[in-house]
């Protein structure tokens, strides 16, 4: 799936060993860093399986030959049925730090920011609005810790002065989750911030 860091560093080792490269979700445009990495990665690929009719116009747009270009979907929805027709979630959590219980049944927000590469050194204040925002619906959140892009440690750093100062006990947070435990969640949530 091409648009991280991880997966240029694997594009590039490919490259330079002369091994064909596949990518999928190619031509997909976000407005940050993810989206260079993703249209790099497009150039030094062989053959392209896009999302959307528009991915796949962008990366012939980007002179890729269309007869390399197969429009197939996205392949995490393929992923995302399984888990839920045969319904494997597992629904232990262990919050960051510890933590009180969260019940599932009742309302709840599902909370993903990461840092906007773009706007870095701002994430600090960023999180702290958004932060004290949901403090402010008082519905009990489940809050993800960021990814590892430039301005994570302005995120951490708002997270953990945030814990230290309100002690919230309706925020809840996550360094990391399973992707089932993730899909669980965001099928049974009442609202998503990201």
């Amino acid at each position: 799936i091409g648009d991280r860091f991880e997966t240029m560093s694997t594009t590039l080792a490919a490259a330079y060993m002369n091994i064909p490269l596949a990518h999928t979700m190619g031509g997909e445009v976000s407005g940050t860093i993810d989206e260079s990495i993703r249209h790099a990665i497009t150039k030094f690929a062989h053959i392209h399986f896009p999302a959307c009719e528009g991915a796949k116009q962008r990366i012939i747009r980007l002179g890729e030959n269309p007869k390399h270009v197969h429009m197939v979907g996205c392949p995490r929805i393929d992923l995302v049925s399984d888990l839920i027709s045969n319904n494997r979630f597992t629904t232990s959590f262990t919050e960051v730090g510890g933590g009180g219980v969260i019940n599932l049944e009742n309302p709840f927000l599902l909370v993903s920011q990461h840092p906007v590469t773009t706007e870095y050194g701002n994430g600090e204040i960023q999180i702290s609005k958004t932060l004290e925002a949901i403090s402010e619906l008082k519905i009990p959140a489940i809050v993800l810790w960021h990814n590892a892009d430039a301005g994570a440690d302005d995120i951490a750093r708002g997270i953990r002065n945030w814990r230290e100062k309100n002690k919230d006990s309706k925020m809840h947070f996550f360094k990391n989750l399973p992707i089932s435990d993730y899909i669980f969640l965001m099928k049974k949530r009442d609202l998503v911030s990201f």
